[in-house]
């Protein structure tokens, strides 16, 4: 029988790489980062309206940040 992840962990886990995207995207820039920044950066792939949903889905703090860029920034993935 072919075992599947619940969908708690699989919406975890998409929460948790798009964290960490944006916090690349931010600890990669030094002057004004946008939605639309991030979108052309990754070629449309994720269209600047939902890097928009997904932050305004909570207030995240520098805590919920640095948890989410603590590997790119100490130089490991």
């Amino acid at each position: 029988m072919l075992r599947t992840q619940p969908k708690k962990v699989i919406i975890f886990n998409m929460e948790k790489e798009k964290l960490e995207l944006v916090t690349d995207y931010l600890i990669c820039n030094s002057g004004l980062v946008t939605a639309t920044g991030l979108s052309v950066v990754l070629d449309g792939e994720i269209s600047h309206d939902k890097v928009t949903r997904f932050l305004s889905e909570r207030d995240y703090t520098s805590k919920n940040l640095w948890k989410g860029g603590k590997s790119t920034a100490k130089g490991g993935r």
